[in-house]
């Protein structure tokens, strides 16, 4: 949102909550990193539920680049997120923003970190969510990343 008198600022805001989870998934970090920087890929698993859909699913990988993802609800109701790209470190980190609820006036940090595991043919996924404004948000947010977590499993 605009500030007063201002055309080309936005207030952003950011809170003080985080989600923290970690995941062993199979697969190389290399596989996962690409499950998550491969549109093709991403359209499997980027959704919350076997009636949802992902249509979209764009990435210009690079620092400062943007991605979109539009999931669908079985109604046919569309979820958009985007955001930037923080941090592209291929096949270790990831980090990017997140606008919670599709709101871009709240923006808050993504950050993927792919180690290979202790079997030596999976993957240590962890996620941080960070800068969520009220336990609300981080308790919609946790639920969700591990739904997401849930059906990456399942593609990979």
């Amino acid at each position: 949102m605009p500030e007063p008198g201002s055309t080309n600022r936005v207030v952003v805001q950011t809170g003080q909550l985080s989600v923290r989870t970690v995941r062993t998934l199979p697969g190389s970090p290399l596989a996962v990193f690409r499950a998550w920087t491969t549109p093709s890929i991403m359209k499997k698993w980027f959704h919350t539920g076997p009636e949802w859909t992902t249509p979209t699913a764009e990435v210009d990988l690079r620092v400062g680049g943007h991605y979109r993802i539009a999931m669908q609800d079985a109604a046919g109701k569309t979820y958009s997120y985007s955001g930037r790209y923080q941090e592209v470190i291929e096949p270790r980190s990831l980090a990017f923003t997140w606008a919670p609820y599709g709101d871009l006036v709240v923006e808050t940090l993504v950050v993927v970190q792919f180690r290979p595991g202790l079997a030596g043919s999976n993957t240590e996924l962890g996620l941080s969510h960070l800068g969520l404004l009220h336990e609300q948000m981080r308790d919609d947010h946790e639920a969700v990343w591990n739904i997401y977590l849930d059906r990456l499993e399942e593609t990979l």
